[in-house]
């Protein structure tokens, strides 16, 4: 049985935070990065989930989450209100797995809010799914935040995938992870296209460094054959359109998701 990955937004921070009226499938524009899987996990409840909800007229398509997985807590990735209208629309509790720094910038929660703090390399059981936490190359060790990716392996088929957002080069033991589970999809984030000399390069990723990635992957058999590729995360000013992004990407075998794209993995 296929695993369904839906994209809510495909969008780095720098994208409006106003996302009132955009269509859910708008390719011109995106919003903050958030997906989800058969409807019952989400990964990173940011601010955007429930105008993408709004926009298809589905404002309960979020009923049946039973699990949250957090990346790392910046704005466009974790929104408090978000969480916690999850929790008011909830009828059974929400597992949380993130690093300890989330919960202590989220404080107090509600009831039907479980909070699992969560180490990388050490796997968590959830309902249908088993989560790997990696550590991701980003900037929030300042706070004494470790930012994660996510391997997402589905119980009953054995499939997975790993999301890769926010991250730059991926770190040696989240790679020798990814290399353990040969997910069927990886999902690289893009921030900065293939624009040169940004300094964001130090947290983020180019097009060129999935290139480099990927050949690894492929090459050290660290990934399923036929693996789908997919990006994410794609800044606003350091993307043209989607159909260029789209022929960036094609000759590494990847595809751009965009907000609405679904896939089965």
């Amino acid at each position: 049985m296929a695993v369904k990955l839906l994209f809510l937004g495909t969008g780095a921070a720098d994208w409006p935070r106003d996302r009132a009226g955009v269509a859910p499938d708008d390719r011109r524009t995106r919003r903050y990065s958030s997906a989800m899987t058969d409807g019952g996990l989400l990964i990173d409840p940011g601010p955007h989930i429930y105008d993408y909800a709004g926009s298809l007229g589905t404002p309960d398509m979020f009923r049946g989450i039973r699990t949250v997985a957090v990346t790392h807590s910046h704005h466009d990735h974790l929104d408090r209100r978000s969480l916690f209208r999850l929790a008011a629309g909830a009828e059974h509790r929400i597992d949380i797995f993130a690093d300890a720094g989330v919960f202590r910038r989220l404080g107090e929660l509600p009831p039907e809010l479980v909070p699992h703090e969560v180490k990388p390399g050490a796997a968590e059981e959830t309902d249908g799914y088993v989560l790997m936490p990696c550590r991701s190359n980003h900037d929030l060790y300042f706070t004494g935040e470790q930012t994660l990716n996510w391997i997402v392996t589905e119980k009953s088929s054995g499939r997975s995938f790993f999301y890769g957002a926010d991250s730059g080069w991926i770190m040696y033991d989240t790679w020798q992870l990814i290399r353990k589970a040969k997910p069927n999809a990886v999902v690289f984030e893009a921030t900065l296209g293939d624009v040169p000399g940004d300094d964001r390069v130090f947290g983020h990723t180019s097009v060129p460094m999935i290139a480099i990635m990927l050949e690894t992957m492929r090459k050290q058999k660290g990934i399923a054959d036929g693996a789908k590729i997919i990006t994410t995360h794609m800044a606003r000013t350091l993307h043209g359109t989607h159909e260029e992004t789209a022929a960036l990407l094609a000759p590494l075998g990847a595809v751009p998701a965009y907000d609405g794209f679904e896939t089965e993995i």
